[in-house]
């Protein structure tokens, strides 16, 4: 069994976090790393309009495998799945 320490944990969990960024839908925040005119950004706002024919404003959320299912528990779960062995492995 390898030691937690050899595994470089902040750059995958910072690679998770920027496939997350890119799957945002809408208006994209400064923050967003993959935002065209950020360093290495290729994404701009999308389905900015949507429900605008309705009365809604259903803009922005996730994408989901190429579809355009708004998902709000999407980070939660690989944050959780990358922490875990952290929290299950031996101190020592």
């Amino acid at each position: 069994m390898q030691n937690a320490d050899t595994h470089p944990w902040g750059t995958i969990l910072g690679y998770s976090f920027l496939f997350y960024e890119a799957q945002q839908s809408g208006v994209l925040p400064a923050w967003n790393r993959a935002k065209r005119g950020a360093s290495g950004g290729w994404r701009d706002n999308a389905h900015t309009t949507d429900g605008s024919d309705i009365g809604i404003d259903a803009s922005g959320g996730y994408y989901d495998a190429g579809g355009a299912r708004w998902l709000g528990m999407t980070l939660p779960h690989p944050c959780m799945c990358a922490s875990e062995p952290a929290a299950t492995l031996p101190v020592g």
